[in-house]
């Protein structure tokens, strides 16, 4: 059976391949993944804060 780990692993090798074929320097993919990443933490964030007033407005 193919694990969660093996499927990561797979997907990076293949993204690195790419990243290398096209020439796009680490650093763009790391600000890429930094600014992804922060997107959905604000998106988390404030879904949960409105989940959170609604709650308090019906309470």
């Amino acid at each position: 059976m193919i694990t969660a780990e093996q499927i990561r692993e797979a997907r990076d090798k293949a993204f690195e391949a790419y990243r290398k074929k096209k020439q796009i320097p680490t650093h763009f993919v790391d600000a890429a993944q930094t600014d992804f990443r922060a997107g959905w933490s604000a998106a988390l964030e404030f879904l949960f804060r409105e989940l959170v007033e609604d709650d308090n407005d019906k309470a």
